[in-house]
This record gives C-alpha cells, sequence and structure tokens, in this order.
C-alpha cells in the first residue's frame, strides 16, 4: 500500500528527549519491513496552524493519493483547514492515540490541562476512520462511543543486538526510565535510591554530535514550514528522513545503556498503559518492574505477572523493595527469565506483527462515516453481536 506517515516531532531535543522511538518512528520502520511503500511528513510540535495545513497542501498539490494516513495525537494542534486538506488526500484516516483520554481528578489538579484532553482529542477523531490505542480504558471507552478502534499494549521494534551489552556484565542495579514527575512518583524514586537498588548518579549522556545533527535537522524542517515558498517535495523529504536517521542512531544509543542494567522500574505515571521502555528494556534483556498495576488488568493478561514481568502496587513495600533486590540479584534466574519474556513478546508484540494486523483491520473496517456517532439504540445492537478488536485476534491477519 501506498501509507502516509504524518509524525509527531519536537523542534529542540530537551523537549524531544522523552518522546520514543518505539512510540513513532518503529512504526515506519515496520511498514517497510512490510513492504509498503511510506511516505513520512514529519509535523513539528510548535507548528501553528498555517505550517501544519502547508505541509499537506504540498501533497495535494503534488497529485498525491494514500490509501491510509496515520496521525499522532493529541499533541498537535490540528484545525478544521488541516484537516479539510487532508481528505481528499486519503480516504483511511488513522489516528495514534499515545496519550490516555481519562484521568482522575488528583491528576487534573496536578497538571490542569489534562481536563481537555478528552474533549480535544475526539474533535480530531471525529475527522478520522479509525483510531489505535496503547490505553486499554480509551480502547472500550471509544469502541462504546461508535469509533471503530485497534488496542495494543505496545510493539516490540527489531535492532542490532550486538549493541547491547553481553548478559553477564549487566550490573545488578535497576534503572527508573521515565519522567520523574513531583509529587508521589518522585517520592517513589527517592525510596529506590535510598532502597540502593537504583544509582542517582547514573545518567545516559548522548552523543553531543548526534544531538547537534538532530536540531539541525529539525531548524531545518521549521524553516522549510515558515518559508513563503512553499518547499521542494525532495527537499521536505530529505529532511524528515533524515530526522528519523538520527532518532533511530540515538534510540540505539539509549538501547545500549539500557542493556547495562538488569532492569527497569516503571513509575506509575499518568498514562494507563505500558510506556516504551517496558519492551525496551524486555528487548535489552532485563526484567521489567511494573508499579501502578491498578490501571493495567487487562494489560496484566496480555504480559502476565511472575511470568514475563513482575508487577507491583503504586507504593512499594519493604518486602516489595526486597523482592525486587532479590530478583535483580539472582543472574541464573534472570538469563531464563528474560529469555522467555523476550521471545514472548517479540512473537506477540513484534512491531511488523502488530503493523500488519493492523494495516489488515483497517484495509479490512470500513470507514466510520467522520462527524458522526450511532445513535444508542443502534450502539447497543451493535454491541450485543460486536467482538473486541485488539492485538491478537486471528481475525487481523492477513486474509
Amino acid at each position: 500500500m501506498k501509507i502516509l506517515v504524518c509524525m509527531l516531532e519536537f523542534p529542540t531535543w530537551e523537549l524531544a528527549k522523552p518522546w520514543s522511538y518505539i512510540s513513532g518512528y518503529a512504526f515506519v520502520d515496520a511498514l517497510h519491513e512490510l513492504g509498503h511503500e511510506v511516505e513520512l511528513n514529519t509535523l513539528m510540535y510548535d507548528f501553528n496552524e498555517q505550517a501544519l495545513v502547508k505541509s499537506v497542501h504540498c501533497l495535494a498539490r503534488l497529485g498525491r493519493h494514500y490509501e491510509q494516513a496515520y496521525f499522532w495525537l493529541p499533541h498537535l494542534k490540528y484545525s478544521r483547514a488541516f484537516w479539510d486538506a487532508v481528505e481528499p488526500l486519503c480516504r483511511t484516516r488513522i489516528a495514534v492515540l499515545i496519550e490516555s483520554l481519562q484521568y482522575t481528578s488528583a491528576e487534573i489538579r496536578r497538571l490542569p490541562h489534562l481536563a481537555t484532553r478528552r474533549r480535544e482529542v475526539l474533535e480530531n477523531l471525529d475527522r478520522c476512520t479509525h483510531v489505535l490505542t496503547f490505553d486499554y480504558g480509551d480502547f472500550r471507552y471509544l469502541e462504546d462511543r461508535g469509533y471503530k478502534a485497534f488496542w495494543t499494549p505496545g510493539i516490540a521494534p527489531s535492532f542490532p543486538e550486538e549493541i547491547c551489552v553481553p548478559f553477564d556484565q549487566k550490573s545488578p542495579l535497576l534503572l527508573a526510565a521515565g519522567t520523574i514527575y513531583r509529587g508521589a512518583r518522585e517520592a517513589l524514586h527517592r525510596q529506590l535510591i535510598r532502597s540502593a537498588l537504583i544509582d542517582e548518579s547514573e545518567r545516559l549522556r548522548h552523543s553531543a554530535e548526534l544531538i547537534s545533527s538532530f536540531e539541525e535537522a529539525a531548524s531545518a524542517l521549521v524553516r522549510l514550514s515558515t518559508q513563503d515558498a512553499p518547499p521542494a517535495e525532495e527537499e521536505w523529504n530529505r529532511v524528515a528522513e533524515r530526522i528519523m536517521e538520527v532518532r533511530r542512531k540515538i534510540w540505539y544509543e539509549y538501547l545500549a545503556y539500557l542493556s547495562r542494567f538488569a532492569g527497569v522500574i516503571s513509575l506509575p505515571a499518568f498514562f494507563k498503559g505500558f510506556p516504551g521502555r517496558i519492551f525496551e528494556a524486555i528487548l535489552t534483556g532485563g526484567v521489567a518492574f511494573i508499579c501502578n498495576k491498578g490501571h493495567l488488568r487487562r494489560h496484566m493478561q496480555a504480559l502476565p505477572d511472575d511470568v514475563h514481568a513482575f508487577y507491583f502496587g503504586a507504593t512499594l513495600r519493604r518486602a516489595d523493595l526486597a523482592r525486587i533486590r532479590a530478583i535483580a540479584g539472582d543472574r541464573d534466574f534472570r538469563r531464563d527469565f528474560t529469555r522467555r519474556a523476550r521471545t514472548y513478546i517479540l512473537n506477540h508484540f513484534g512491531a511488523a506483527r502488530i503493523m500488519e494486523r493492523l494495516v489488515n483491520w483497517v484495509a479490512n473496517s470500513p470507514p466510520r462515516p467522520t462527524g458522526q456517532r450511532r445513535g444508542v439504540l443502534m450502539r447497543l445492537l451493535q454491541d450485543l453481536r460486536r467482538r473486541p478488536r485488539y492485538y491478537n485476534e486471528t481475525d487481523y491477519e492477513a486474509s
């Protein structure tokens, strides 16, 4: 298929750093691996409405048409004019929802902008025909409201295994990856430092040359989007591909760093799903210790507790810390456990496997009329005969 990927990106490395390769560009790699013709259209986080519209007007002017198009939500502020420009390019538009839609009152008090996130996302989803979710609660919420939704707990991309530290050279310490927010999450991080499970002095230092290359390419893209003359197709594509190339090299540096540890401890987050670092840790031969299992009941069925990962509550008791320390310190146990976990996630969540199922499900699932929602009676009748749609259903396989 000819597929358009409108990729979220950030103008500086400081902003871009938390945005994982596994949550974005890994999709492009998987689509290429499946043999699709992919056109990458990079959209910067700080693009204004005019720049976003210009990015697709350029494609329309060249007479482009695609069988599927993918758009990342919610961080980009798509306007009505943007969707008006996109619809002639592609009849089938898939939203990739990388954040949760539902938040507690305490979370909204901490980050007030979350109060309007669901409304803003739904306004954009009304211009899309399908949606990919990583939060199972959002999958059910959207399905119940008539959106054509697909859920996967995550994807596991392939990468050169030789970049990883050999298993016998791993440290028994853990990496507490992700942003350490204030409040309970910060307190939990300090508790892990006091318990000597993580090393506070450990910091990943990316290659200065790669960071400089990223920011140069990002600046070039911003210039192209703001200049009066429309950018040449080759120039726009060349910059987008350069950003992806640098991003991949930076990701490899992160994986090499992550592979030095016994595993990762994933602290509670506002997102009610698996952050990419869980899959990255397992891929690099580490154990995934996951806090705040209260939000992850359905996810735990996909990545079972004590079988391929270990789950704990939002706060760690003394017994929890002792168990984590025992597992991290038992090299022989970790060797067998991580080998099985890695094989499992590659078989069930391999990026090409998930994308094949998604692409084929979209192709064989008639687009939902945009701007319309089902009536209550029709929704109830359809729900009675609807099978849930998520990553491991056999009818998502290519026919």
